[in-house]
């Protein structure tokens, strides 16, 4: 839903910044989540929205200490961004706005695969970038003859995160087209052609 994109275009300029991002959201949303599962049926919605956002708060300060253990210095990259993590949209919206009836497994199986989605065009965004734009990867220099320093910036961000959009899509639209049956196929050329010939006349 493009909730968290922020992160992504401000702060994922680097493999370590991207690695580092994607772990502490993972932790603080799945923890986030079940602690939502939990409260879901207890409190009305405005009082699981600011639950939620304390929680989040909480959590977050262990898992950002735990990402500056296996990940050294990275908070000279992403700075504020790694507290701004604890009221990020996703994760707020996600697990203050559960169902009474919703079921554990698909809860935290979509919280989980949310938290992975996240990583996916994190880590793709920040290697593209660094490789572009520090002429680098994990800060090991390539042998590139230039560099889009540009591409570091936020704007760079906006730019790539557009383009990989627009490749999902693309995907996306392919892999819906490979799983129709060929019946299915010609049904939907034929319905395509007719509300073309329509839209023209």
């Amino acid at each position: 839903m493009g909730m968290d994109m922020p992160f992504i275009i401000a702060a994922s300029v680097s493999v370590r910044s991207g690695l580092a991002i994607s772990i502490q959201l993972l932790i603080i949303h799945t923890i986030v989540t079940f602690a939502g599962f939990l409260i879901r049926r207890h409190l009305p919605f405005w009082q699981r929205v600011m639950a939620v956002a304390a929680i989040s708060t909480l959590v977050m300060l262990p898992a950002r200490h735990l990402v500056l253990v296996i990940l050294p210095g990275v908070s000279d990259i992403l700075g504020i961004y790694m507290f701004l993590l604890a009221v990020n949209a996703m994760t707020l919206l996600q697990a203050s706005s559960l169902p009474k009836r919703a079921k554990f497994t698909s809860v935290m199986t979509g919280a989980v695969l949310s938290a992975v989605g996240f990583s996916i065009a994190s880590v793709t965004v920040a290697l593209v970038r660094e490789i572009a734009g520090s002429g680098s990867i994990w800060g090991i220099s390539l042998p590139l003859p230039f560099r889009l320093e540009g591409i570091l910036l936020p704007f760079g961000g906006f730019v790539l995160m557009a383009f990989l959009l627009a490749a999902t899509k693309f995907l996306n639209k392919k892999l819906l087209y490979l799983s129709l049956s060929e019946a299915e196929r010609k049904q939907a050329l034929r319905t395509r052609i007719r509300v073309i010939s329509e839209e023209v006349v």
